[in-house]
């Protein structure tokens, strides 16, 4: 799979999405959802595996899968197996056999935000993970290295976007880096 795609992508399906508010601040947010939305047919399609399916906090099955209300920018892509549960009646139940991405995405701003993204990744177990954060004047390259234990493990990545208020204007393309041998590597 090629990340850099999938989020392109979505970051430019997401630019191209009619989104309205009544305000700045709502536009922000419509924008996020459309992202969040696009990011996750993406991640799916290029999954490319029939039994996959995608789950974040707009989806209408989160809730029957997970128990709870999703986070706004949680977005997982589970390989999906069912078992039977009951010898008299035939029921059968949707279970996850395995997240195959894991993604959090913040747009907020926010330090102590971004941190709960972070937590959500680390609290979560996946193949792959993603932390899409909107770039700000605090978010630059020498900072990233303080973000390495939390992806310890196989597949991981983190994107910085524009904020979406910022989108209506001249703004640098997002930026995906990948954790490989301890170091965050730029990915062209």
């Amino acid at each position: 799979m090629d990340i850099k795609r999938v989020l392109d992508t979505s970051y430019h399906n997401a630019l191209r999405a009619l989104a309205m508010g009544t305000s700045a601040a709502a536009l922000a947010r419509a924008r996020e959802r459309v992202f969040v939305k696009a990011l996750a047919a993406q991640l799916l399609a290029s999954c490319g595996d029939e039994n996959a399916r995608v789950f974040h906090a707009y989806s209408q099955d989160w809730q029957a899968v997970f128990g709870a209300s999703a986070p706004p920018g949680e977005i997982r892509v589970c390989r999906m197996d069912s078992a039977e549960i009951s010898r008299r009646q035939a029921h059968t139940i949707d279970f996850v056999a395995e997240t195959v991405w894991l993604a959090a995405i913040d747009f907020t701003r926010d330090l102590a935000s971004a941190l709960q993204a972070v937590n959500r990744l680390k609290g979560g177990a996946a193949r792959n993970k993603l932390l899409a954060l909107a770039r700000s004047e605090h978010s630059d390259i020498a900072r990233l290295g303080r973000l390495q234990q939390p992806f310890a493990g196989e597949n991981h990545f983190l994107a910085l976007l524009p904020h979406p208020s910022q989108w209506d204007e001249a703004h640098e393309a997002p930026a995906l880096w990948r954790l490989a041998d301890g170091e965050w590597l730029a990915l062209a």
